[in-house]
This record gives structure tokens, C-alpha cells and sequence, in this order.
């Protein structure tokens, strides 16, 4: 759950709200969330 933890570092916050989702808020968590979820999956299928 580190990943989830990186996401809410203030760097990252910043680079969140440059793509328009915003963490302060539980949509624009979730929807962070989401969207790590996405590329996570996309990561490991690129890999296996």
C-alpha cells in the first residue's frame, strides 16, 4: 500500500492536479485510485 501512500506526498498532489483530478476530495481520490489501479494492470501485462 506504499503506492497508494507515494500518491498523497505533496510532489505528487501537484502532478494530480496538473491532469485534473483532484486527491483533497474523495471522488478525486478514488478516482486516483482508479487510475493507478489501470496503469498497475497495464504494467504488468506489458511485462508478463
Amino acid at each position: 500500500m506504499d503506492e497508494f501512500r507515494n500518491l498523497l506526498s505533496p510532489q505528487r498532489v501537484e502532478e494530480w492536479k496538473k491532469v485534473g483530478i483532484d486527491v483533497d476530495t474523495t471522488d478525486g481520490l478514488e478516482e486516483a485510485y482508479h487510475w493507478l489501479l489501470t496503469v498497475y494492470k497495464n504494467f504488468r501485462g506489458v511485462r508478463s
